[in-house]
């Protein structure tokens, strides 16, 4: 029962997710004259840094075992250290069946697979370099190729940065 629910709040935040992102992208064509390609980085952008703060989040505040999956982050601790992040295995799936707290799987479900998940566009991405390649556009293509998982990723660290900084400041 259990795996049904989890399974179900994963199918509802993926299909919220990518009601969002399609929303986002028409506004970004329609309003903001954007072209794909911007549209496509600046949502996996956001994703990647909501990515890493949520995580961060949920990890502190629903992780009562005190084995979180992040080095120093533990209920009461701070980040002490920002560069050390990660556990050793770092392989470990972002829902994985805690037996501690079905809220902790079933908000990870919900918000990082599911949400997010269903929010940043790796597909579209995908499709986009395609066709970028089909038409041998080699400029936008290595734009798109280097610059979306470059700031992908310091966006997700950068989340895990934001969260470090709220977790210490004061109530």
């Amino acid at each position: 029962m259990n795996l049904l629910i989890t399974t179900c709040l994963i199918a509802i935040g993926t299909g919220l997710g990518a009601c969002i992102r399609f929303l986002l992208g028409q506004l970004s064509l329609t309003y903001l004259s954007m072209p794909s390609m911007t549209s496509i980085m600046i949502i996996n952008i956001m994703g990647s840094f909501l990515m890493g703060f949520g995580f961060c989040w949920i990890e502190w505040r629903y992780r009562k075992d005190g084995l979180s999956r992040l080095k120093h982050l533990g209920r009461h601790s701070h980040f002490a250290n920002k560069a050390g992040l990660l556990e050793k295995d770092i392989t470990l799936p972002l829902v994985d069946h805690f037996h501690f707290s079905q809220r902790l799987q079933r908000l990870s479900g919900f918000w990082l697979t599911g949400f997010l998940g269903g929010f940043t566009t790796f597909s579209a991405y995908s499709l986009y370099n395609h066709l970028l390649f089909q038409e041998q556009l080699w400029s936008k293509l290595s734009l798109m190729l280097i610059t979306t998982p470059m700031v992908s990723l310091l966006f997700c660290f950068s989340g895990f940065i934001a969260f470090s900084y709220l977790k210490q400041a004061p109530n």
